[in-house]
């Protein structure tokens, strides 16, 4: 049996986040092992594509971030499988590691520019960028430790909460402390 790079296959977990792990090597019938690395690349450019779509857009600084963290959360936690991976590379062949930190930096470095294009405007407060981009990656990241699919509510209602909390907290112009956030529909 051979495996081609340009056919791949994939493969869905029965654990909560939908992930096999960070890889998954299977035991074939000739005794062989057969790695399985899961789709960081299709994760990260749709978290890139996020980031280009918001540069293009018109809105404001922060909804444009804003949507850049719910399409982060919604990629990780819903819409592709595997995206999880992307957090987790250390046992990733050097080659393939490198390409990904590259591709990760990448998408880190542009969350970046938006969050010095809202200090610049006025739109965000002034902290530094490389650090809120890194604390929301982090949180971000997380969730995958503690969301179920099964569970009280769906990947879009925990990127709509989060991104805004995480907006908020950077955002110069801030709602009222007391002004309650409404939650997105969990009918989907």
């Amino acid at each position: 049996m051979s495996w081609l790079a340009a056919n791949p296959v994939c493969i869905r977990g029965e654990l909560p986040n939908r992930d096999l792990g960070y890889p998954a090597t299977i035991e074939l019938h000739d005794r062989s092992l057969f790695t399985v690395y899961y789709c960081q690349d299709r994760a990260l450019d749709r978290m890139l594509d996020a980031v280009k779509a918001a540069r293009a857009s018109t809105s404001s600084i922060p909804e444009r971030l804003r949507i850049v963290l719910a399409a982060h959360l919604c990629t990780l936690l819903d819409d592709v499988e595997g995206a999880t991976a992307h957090v987790q590379i250390e046992s990733l062949p050097p080659a393939r590691r490198a390409a990904i930190v590259k591709k990760r930096d990448r998408y880190e470095f542009a969350l970046r520019r938006l969050i010095e294009d809202g200090v610049r405007t006025g739109d965000l407060v002034n902290m530094d960028p490389a650090i809120v981009a890194r604390g929301m990656l982090g949180a971000l990241n997380w969730t995958v430790t503690w969301f179920r699919p099964e569970g009280t509510h769906t990947a879009a209602t925990i990127a709509d909460v989060l991104s805004r909390f995480l907006l908020r907290g950077i955002a110069s112009r801030s709602p009222a402390a007391k002004r309650t956030l409404a939650l997105a529909a969990d009918n989907e």
